[in-house]
């Protein structure tokens, strides 16, 4: 019995290890692509891919439970959110997106450095995460660091070129900052 659960088991981590080998590749492809599309539609489906992937990242469960952190987030349940997140995080150290939703959470709470913690973590597991650099953007200039704001800012777009926000967002900056 012990071998069979064993059997089952490396299975499993090897059928996991493979989705997440695919799930690069498709994110490598998706990231050449916004960087070198010239056409708003495709640019617009890559990046709208990558966050589908990014929302994938987990088990079925590991979803699941992520939507419905997004879920009561949207709703104004932060406190529930924040629970949904911590278990999620707590059962899986690896899934960006866990991270990244909690930072969100975090930073609409007013918990910036708890925001910012969580931004790091989630570029330590995907570094070409925009969402994050932007945020990290966002958080930073709420706290009045301008300066470091304008190069998280600036990092995301050399990440995702497009992004709207964050070209605004520099432009604002560069005018409060013209030496920067």
């Amino acid at each position: 019995m012990r071998l069979i659960i064993a059997v089952i088991a490396l299975i499993l981590s090897a059928l996991s290890a493979g989705a997440q080998s695919v799930q690069s590749e498709q994110l490598d492809r998706l990231f050449g692509q916004l960087r070198q599309s010239d056409s708003g539609s495709e640019i617009l489906a890559a990046e709208r891919q990558i966050w589908q992937l990014w929302m994938e990242g987990g088990s079925a469960s590991e979803n699941a439970i992520l939507q419905k952190a997004a879920a009561a987030m949207g709703s104004g349940s932060f406190p529930l959110s924040e629970t949904i997140l911590n278990g999620l995080i707590a059962q899986t150290k690896t899934f960006p997106e866990a991270y990244n939703k909690r930072a969100t959470l975090y930073y609409l709470m007013g918990r910036y450095d708890e925001s910012l913690a969580d931004i790091a973590l989630t570029l330590d597991l995907e570094p070409r995460h925009f969402g994050a650099l932007s945020g990290k953007g966002m958080v930073l200039q709420k706290m009045g660091r301008n300066a470091d704001a304008l190069a998280a800012y600036r990092e995301a777009i050399t990440v995702h070129p497009y992004m709207v926000g964050a070209r605004l967002a520099i432009q604002q900056l560069e005018s409060l900052l013209p030496d920067l």
